[in-house]
C-alpha cells in the first residue's frame, strides 16, 4: 500500500541524503582499513587476484579482500598469515609472513 502514496521527498534531497550515506561509509571502511595497516591476518586464498593474476586475493576474517605476491607455492582454500602493509579504498595489500 505504501507504493501508492504520494512521495514526499524530492529527487535532490534523495539523491543528497545517499551522498552523505555513501561518503560515511567510504569513511569508515577507510578508518577500519587504515586500522588493520601493520597487523598479522590469516587469510584464506580465494584465487589469483582480479587485477593481476600473478598475484593471489584472499580473505581476512573480517571479509576484507587482501591481494598479495605469492611467496612459495600456495594454493585456493589454504590459509596464510600476512602482514597488511597498506590499506587501499576498497581492499588491502598484505606480504607473506
Amino acid at each position: 500500500p505504501a507504493a501508492d502514496l504520494p512521495d514526499a521527498v524530492s529527487g535532490e534531497e534523495k539523491l543528497a541524503r545517499l551522498q552523505r550515506l555513501q561518503a560515511r561509509i567510504d569513511q569508515n571502511s577507510r578508518a577500519l582499513g587504515e586500522s588493520m595497516q601493520g597487523s598479522e591476518q590469516i587469510v584464506l586464498i580465494e584465487g589469483p587476484a582480479r587485477k593481476n593474476p600473478q598475484e593471489l586475493m584472499g580473505r581476512t576474517s573480517n571479509n576484507w579482500v587482501v591481494n598479495f605476491a605469492p611467496s612459495s607455492k600456495q594454493s585456493v582454500g589454504d590459509f596464510i598469515r600476512l602482514r597488511i602493509e597498506t590499506a587501499l579504498p576498497h581492499s588491502l595489500r598484505g606480504a607473506p609472513l
